[in-house]
């Protein structure tokens, strides 16, 4: 069974690129199982609620698409969830891209505490903190 969590992420700052962050799935078959293309995770942080992912990727003329998956917790005493990217390239070129993609965080909280570690799949800089 899939959770789909939507909310907006709306910042103060005008710098950022996006205005409002994208949902994120809560679904351990898919954290699992999914099929995933290749891409590389360049940077990872948490700025404004929202989780800010730059992804490389070999594409350049076709739609791509990518899902912040969130599965079980992980085996710590603190709050800690374990992400993965679902990231589909439905795009036969090779140029070498980079694209930033923003999930929203809030549903996350949890009123017991006021962080969450974030251990994102392939990523080498884990955990990444959540605070709010």
């Amino acid at each position: 069974m899939a959770v789909f969590i939507a909310a907006s992420c709306r910042s103060n700052d005008d710098d950022m690129v996006e205005s409002t962050c994208n949902a994120i799935e809560i679904n351990s078959d898919l954290f699992n199982n999914g099929i995933t293309d290749e891409f590389e995770i360049l940077e990872a942080s948490v700025t404004n609620d929202c989780l800010v992912i730059l992804l490389r990727y070999g594409g350049g003329c076709g739609e791509i698409d990518a899902t912040l998956v969130l599965g079980d917790g992980g085996n710590s005493n603190v709050l800690q969830r374990n992400a993965r990217v679902i990231f589909v390239d439905e795009d036969n070129c090779e140029a070498l891209l980079s694209k930033e993609y923003s999930f929203d965080l809030t549903s996350l909280q949890d009123n017991s505490t006021n962080s969450i570690e974030i251990i994102l799949q392939d990523f080498p800089d884990n955990p990444i903190v959540y605070e709010y």
